[in-house]
């Protein structure tokens, strides 16, 4: 993993987890390897209908290198949602 995104996960949120959260299927997204380093890092997260949430920390020229046109969305099972909305409040 690039060193710009961390690999220690007591910096980015997983190791908060406890172990309902863990092992319940909704509390997971299959993303490229650069959208889930931006998601772990709170640097993107995803609406309530499922739209990218993309940090004022990014610059549209980053977003651009690393792929991410912002046009980026989810499908958003109702049982995802509580994970989402804790994840939306902690962006950066």
């Amino acid at each position: 993993m690039n060193s710009d995104f961390g690999d220690d996960p007591s910096k980015n949120g997983k190791a908060q987890c406890s172990s309902h959260m863990t092992l319940d299927p909704h509390n997971g997204l299959l993303l490229s390897p650069t959208l889930d380093a931006l998601f772990d890092r709170k640097l993107i997260s995803f609406a309530k209908e499922g739209g990218i949430i993309v940090s004022n920390l990014l610059s549209l020229d980053e977003l651009h290198a690393l792929g991410v046109s912002g046009d980026e969305k989810i499908d958003v099972d109702p049982n995802m949602e509580p994970y989402l909305a804790e994840h939306r409040a902690a962006i950066r």
